[in-house]
This record gives structure tokens, sequence and C-alpha cells, in this order.
């Protein structure tokens, strides 16, 4: 099998990069349709996501911040809404992001597993954006529903 050049990993790192913006651009714009006083979390502070490293533990906070900021908005709302929107799916993939490279730091040979593990996080990280896009979308169709004129 032949080697993956210099090239090759900048390319996959550039492209990462791409769909973790585009990710974060999706956290950023569910976070600004939260009243300030509901947000547990500043709105720019999930950009923080795209520092390689940095990023694996950080996904817990902004997880638990978004659950938080989500409920109460909704709660203010007056929606019936889960305890913690968006929690589950968000942690198991911050988990499933951490947890393979510690796995192969500790026992190299479970590789396969780790890949495994790589593969469900992704399907849970998918997961996670779906749903946080879902809710943006139902807090954006609230706020134009109350900017509708009753009158009309």
């Amino acid at each position: 099998m032949p080697a993956i050049t210099p090239s090759q990993y900048l390319v996959a790192f550039l492209f990462q990069t791409l769909i973790f913006a585009f990710f974060c651009w999706s956290l950023y714009k569910a976070l600004l349709r939260v009243r300030e006083s509901n947000r547990t979390i500043p709105a720019g502070l999930v950009w923080l996501l795209l520092i390689p490293g940095f990023s694996l533990f950080w996904n817990f906070k902004v997880v638990a911040s978004m659950s938080s900021s989500l409920h109460k908005e909704f709660t203010d709302r007056d929606f019936e809404i889960e305890r913690q929107p968006g929690f589950n799916y968000g942690m198991i993939y911050a988990s499933l992001a951490v947890l393979p490279s510690i796995l192969v730091l500790i026992v190299p040979a479970l590789m396969i597993l780790a890949a495994i593990l790589n593969l469900i996080g992704l399907i849970f990280f998918v997961m996670y954006w779906i749903k946080i896009n879902w809710y943006r979308k139902v807090l954006e169709n609230d706020d134009a529903g109350d900017s509708e004129d009753p009158s009309l």
C-alpha cells in the first residue's frame, strides 16, 4: 500500500476543518436564536471547536451548554421540550471523539476497534448536528410567527 503524502494529509486536514467550520456555524446560528439571558455560553465561543486538540475537550462544554441554553429558551417560549435537548447525541459524539485515541495510545493492537468507534462517533456527530439544526429551525419558525401581523 502506498504511503500517504504530506499533501494528502494537508487536503484531509483542510477538508475536516471546512466540515467543522460549517458545524460551528450551525451551532453559532442556533445559539443566536437563543435569547442572551438564556445562553449558558456566549455564541462566539463555539468557534473554539476549530482548535485541534483543544476541541476534543471543549466539545463536552459546548454540548452541555447548548443543551442547557436550548432547554431554557424552549421553556421560556412555553414549548414542551426534553430536559436536555441534544445532550445524549452530543455527549456520545464528544466521548467517541476522544475514546478511540486514548484506546490506541494504551493498547495499539486495538486499532480496528478504534476505527469502528470513530465511525460510530461520526454517525453521532451527524445526528447531533441534525438535531441542533432542527432546534434552530423550530426557534426560527417561532420567531417568524411572533413577527407576523395578526391583522393580515
